[in-house]
């Protein structure tokens, strides 16, 4: 039986096409993805009261609209947004549990909880990367078998941000 936690993590992975849309929009008129209006303090959640889950969600679907529009194009360049340690945890964190077999896992074995390192800043690689996520723990699940998808999302992160 598919837990109530498990039913609503599935609808959130639904994109808001608006939202995709508009960063669709931005990209194809030039502006960088720093035009993310939930990058706006006034947009933040600690200013809107907003929970940070549907934030991140409206921020996320943004930029896949604003990163798809530029690959379509044929410009994946363009400066990094810096973020906060706590903001880029959180966001792996989230998309993380976004994963379908990981959110299955973490809801039916109650030994099971995310932990995910914070970033650690270094010096620029030939990626142009400033940070990583080195470790996770997921309680009783296996880490190594969510490993290279954790790793794959860690990356994806690192090529979109810079540690701020």
């Amino acid at each position: 039986m598919t837990s109530p936690r498990h039913v609503t993590e599935q609808a959130h992975l639904k994109l808001d096409q608006t939202i995709v849309r508009d960063g669709a929009c931005v990209a194809a008129s030039g502006d960088s993805s720093k035009s993310n209006p939930y990058l706006l303090p006034e947009n933040m959640p600690g200013i809107t009261g907003e929970p940070f889950g549907q934030w991140a969600r409206k921020h996320d679907d943004w930029m896949n609209g604003f990163e798809d529009e530029r690959r379509r194009i044929g410009d994946p360049s363009g400066p990094k947004i810096g973020m906060p340690a706590a903001v880029l945890c959180a966001l792996v964190t989230r998309r993380f549990r976004r994963v379908p077999a990981i959110c299955l896992e973490l809801d039916n074995d109650p030994r099971a909880s995310l932990c995910v390192q914070r970033p650690a800043r270094h010096e620029r690689d030939a990626q142009g990367r400033n940070w990583d996520i080195a470790e996770f723990r997921c309680g009783a699940a296996e880490v190594q078998r969510h490993a290279p998808t954790f790793r794959s999302i860690v990356d994806h992160l690192r090529d979109q941000y810079d540690l701020s």
